[in-house]
């Protein structure tokens, strides 16, 4: 994200009613991130400002219905930071500064810390996946599923689904190979049902960096990438970080005890609060292949400049082994 001017930061601030002299940035604000977080002193107060083209309408409106979303699971009991509504009802405050828009909202300050990979157990994981699976079960109930319906100067636009995701990193990747793997992925989607009880309006982006423990529970971050997919997305989400650890992404798997031993503990929590019929946990790893694939093209600057690293990614994406689902 490019920095935040001083003059919109100020701005911003009045306007959310924050104390600018005592605002401090405390997460974002990199090349790669989305947005930046300020807090003021000892506010009990987050404020999160994000930019984009003003103008684009569409992507306003997808953020709006981010919004909700993210409301309707906190108003539902899920564990989850999500704006919060200013005096005039307004969930965000925006500024215009030539060609940007400028946007903030408001959240709440969750006092707590990132697990560490030392202290990760099985009862993390099982709290982990207790939390992804109360969020599938509410979003069940939500209006907005296979995709959603926006406002825009030109009329009403659908967005959302997966379909749009895959198209958005297909025409970001540059390697070929790698684009061609995409596609054979992408047929392998079409196959899949589209149905209530296994797709639907999910936070996309549950991994172990985006929680938070508050002393008691887990907390949920950073909603800006929910979108209409597969439940089975999630999940193969969260498994992201473990396989890292333990092989699967982008190296073979090293350690597949550790590999079942957090999936077990994971869907343990997760089946006390949402059941997934047996054939989409058959599906991880077709989803963790899509995850890779995806990650590629995220990280695809990074790798020019890494070519070991750049080989063993390509590897395993024109390759994929099994991970999960290992041949008996």
């Amino acid at each position: 994200m490019k920095p935040v001017p001083p003059r919109v930061l100020s701005h911003l601030a009045k306007k959310c009613g924050l104390d600018t002299e005592q605002l401090r940035k405390i997460a974002g604000g990199h090349e790669y991130s989305d947005g930046v977080i300020f807090r003021a002193g000892d506010s009990p107060l987050l404020m999160k400002i994000m930019v984009m083209h003003y103008g684009d309408e569409l992507a306003l409106a997808k953020l709006v219905e981010r919004f909700k979303f993210a409301r309707l699971m906190g108003a539902n009991g899920v564990n989850i930071v999500y704006p919060l509504a200013q005096d005039d009802g307004s969930l965000y405050r925006t500024f215009i500064d030539g060609t940007d828009l400028y946007l903030a909202y408001l959240m709440d300050y969750i006092p707590g810390a990132t697990i560490l990979q030392s202290n990760w157990r099985d009862r993390f994981f099982t709290e982990w996946g207790r939390l992804v699976g109360k969020m599938h079960a509410v979003t069940q109930t939500y209006p907005i599923w296979q995709h959603a319906m926006v406002q825009t100067p030109h009329g009403k636009k659908k967005v959302f689904g997966w379909q749009e995701e895959w198209d958005f990193f297909y025409e970001w990747c540059r390697d070929e190979e790698v684009r061609n793997a995409w596609r054979r992925i992408k047929d392998r989607l079409l196959q899949l049902p589209i149905e209530r009880s296994s797709y639907g309006f999910i936070h996309n982006d549950p991994h172990a960096e985006n929680l938070l423990y508050d002393g008691k529970h887990l907390v949920l971050l950073d909603f800006d990438v929910a979108n209409c997919h597969w439940f089975v997305t999630d999940i193969a989400i969260a498994m992201q970080m473990t396989l890292f650890q333990m092989g699967g992404m982008e190296k073979p798997v090293q350690n597949q005890r550790a590999v079942q031993s957090f999936l077990s503990a994971f869907r343990k929590g997760y089946e006390e609060e949402n059941l997934l019929d047996e054939f989409w946990w058959q599906q991880l790893d077709l989803f963790i292949h899509y995850r890779r694939t995806l990650l590629f093209c995220v990280m695809q600057e990074w790798m020019e400049s890494n070519p070991t690293a750049r080989n063993s990614w390509k590897r395993m994406i024109l390759n994929p082994p099994p991970v999960v689902n290992l041949p008996r």
